[in-house]
């Protein structure tokens, strides 16, 4: 018997993959442009979002951009 998955479904799940991505890729190159407090705060993020990807984007949005530095 071989399973038949609906066409919307693939699609949906590509769309929340290529999402997922993005986001993903947004937030390494936010980290890398970024200059934060700590001397290792920097490498610390970028491992827990290159270990991590899901858990790890949304720690960095939730707690890891109050770190930043904010320059005028």
């Amino acid at each position: 018997m071989q399973l038949m998955t609906p066409s919307w479904v693939l699609i949906i799940w590509t769309l929340f993959l290529l999402d997922d991505l993005a986001l993903w890729l947004i937030t390494l190159i936010d980290i890398v442009r970024s200059e934060f407090s700590g001397r290792n705060e920097k490498l610390l993020w970028e491992l827990i979002v290159l270990l991590a990807p899901f858990l790890g984007v949304i720690l960095y949005y939730f707690t890891g951009r109050k770190n930043k530095l904010k320059f005028s």
